[in-house]
């Protein structure tokens, strides 16, 4: 069951990243248009991140922001290439994250949507705030990370660029058009996907946190060695297929960071759902004493508690035991935990793995 769960959770997120679905409501309305307002704070209220949109229709994905040293040290190192104006001042200053040769030619010939787009970053005194213009596909954001004081000037300026994009609207080729469109999205929703396994399989050990497994040390070896492998290759891999492109680096290193988060937890579960799921080997079946069991108190970071339970299981005296050894703590459930209080043996029925890896296929108290 668990196993489709983070199946479906993964196919999920592979859907909202591909269709870019949103649920944000608008802030508010300025002169007829509505537009979206997002503030991202820290526990103790500072603010990290500003993001104002409005909505809009264009054909060309692209992103704005003022050039910064990782810009020209991917594009020295030829992984990304920009397109270049012809303005030297604006190309300078801005840097136009897209492939779209339609928008190419409207930033090359239009010195007003030049001008707007400098002026809805803010001009020179935002450079050193890493502001930054994106359209998503369905709304067009300035983000910055930092509290934007003037939050009404920031959405005139908005759709000040809006106005003077639509206006070359018909020059611009469509979306899918971009060589690099397919490629970047297929990346994205992949690796999203990937990262909603992995939220998955948080999921699945929060709310199953007993244990299943008797040898957790090779299922971390087997994860570690294959998330670090699969990282360098997947990385290598996604840099070879959007090399060249402006936002190539960009997307690298978001891939980098989110195969980071994910590939370590999305590789031990794999691995612990195949030794499970894939196992077809007779079952080993020990009886054990119970002797000694714990309900144990934990605090959380925001305050409340919760509790684990366990149970020391050994085998009877002059026995060995294939799944406790010696002895063993084992983190068990709640109605297990009920049935072991008052049990003096426990009956443990242990799987061989697929892997190799020994896991409780049923554990009863008597």
């Amino acid at each position: 069951m668990w196993i489709v769960f983070k199946l479906v959770v993964a196919l999920i997120g592979f859907v909202i990243r591909w269709t870019r679905i949103s649920f944000r409501k608008p802030h508010g309305t300025l002169d007829g248009t509505p537009y979206f307002l997002v503030i991202e704070k820290t526990k103790s209220g500072a603010v990290t991140d500003t993001k104002i949109g409005v909505p809009f229709s264009f054909p060309a994905l692209f992103s704005f922001h003022f050039e910064d040293g990782q810009d020209a040290f991917w594009k020295k190192l030829g992984l990304s290439h920009e397109f270049q104006t012809g303005d030297v001042e604006f190309d300078q200053k801005i840097y136009i994250a897209s492939d779209n040769s339609g928008l190419h030619q409207v930033l090359e010939d239009s010195q007003p949507v030049r001008n707007a787009i400098v002026e809805a970053l803010g001009g020179q005194d935002s450079a050193k705030n890493a502001c930054r213009l994106r359209f998503d596909g369905s709304r067009l954001w300035y983000q910055v990370p930092a509290l934007v004081a003037d939050v009404e000037g920031t959405v005139r300026n908005l759709i000040r660029l809006k106005t003077v994009l639509l206006s070359a609207r018909d020059s611009v080729t469509a979306f899918w058009k971009d060589r690099f469109f397919l490629r970047c999205l297929l990346i994205e929703s992949a690796i999203w996907a990937l990262l909603f396994y992995a939220v998955g399989a948080f999921i699945d050990v929060t709310f199953h946190s007993e244990d299943q497994h008797l040898r957790w040390g090779r299922l971390v070896l087997f994860s570690g060695i294959t998330a670090a492998v699969l990282i360098a290759v997947l990385v290598a891999a996604v840099a070879g297929l959007v090399r060249g492109s402006s936002r190539a680096h960009r997307i690298v290193l978001e891939s980098k960071f989110l195969l980071l988060i994910a590939m370590p937890l999305a590789s031990f579960s794999g691995f612990s759902d195949a030794n499970r799921a894939f196992d077809t080997g007779p079952s080993v079946v020990e009886k054990l004493n119970v002797q000694r069991v714990e309900e144990r108190r934990h605090r959380r970071r925001r305050g409340g508690v919760h509790y684990t339970y366990h149970a020391y299981l050994v085998p009877a005296e002059g026995a060995t035991s294939a799944g406790v050894g010696s002895g063993s703590w084992i983190e068990i459930t709640r109605s297990h935990y009920q049935s072991a209080v008052s049990a003096r043996q426990a009956t443990l029925e242990i799987g061989p793995g697929r892997l190799g890896v020994p896991w409780i296929r049923e554990l009863t108290f008597q």
